[in-house]
């Protein structure tokens, strides 16, 4: 059940979005061995101007500069984490058209005991 949030500034080439939302959930899910319905995308859009790198505060996202943000929300054990955000890092980087490494991705374990699924 990882839930992996996705923030870029709007793309500047064709990306459809709901295919590139989809990709990411199934590379993910493929990478740890589970059916595709249980990993969750979502985007977030940071509106133009509202995410500077230095100086550079560019009105779209580009491939090589302005990471996408990435939060992952998941029960792993440690010895899995760093793979699953290689994982998911990489499966951005494919599906929304970013040159390697033009993506940061954080991680939040999901505790069961703080959490309700209703």
């Amino acid at each position: 059940m990882p839930v992996i949030e996705i923030s870029t500034l709007p793309t500047s080439h064709d990306i459809d979005l709901s295919s590139a939302l989809g990709e990411v959930a199934a590379e993910v899910a493929d990478f740890l061995g589970e059916e595709p319905r249980g990993t969750w995308a979502i985007h977030h859009p940071i509106a133009p101007g509202s995410y500077a790198e230095g100086r550079d505060a560019p009105r779209s996202q580009p491939s090589e500069t302005h990471p996408a943000i990435v939060r992952v929300l998941a029960n792993r054990e440690p010895k899995e984490v760093s793979g699953l955000l290689r994982a998911v890092g990489d499966a951005v980087v494919r599906a929304f058209a970013l040159e390697e490494g033009n993506v940061v991705v954080l991680w939040e374990h999901a505790d069961p005991d703080r959490m309700f699924w209703g």
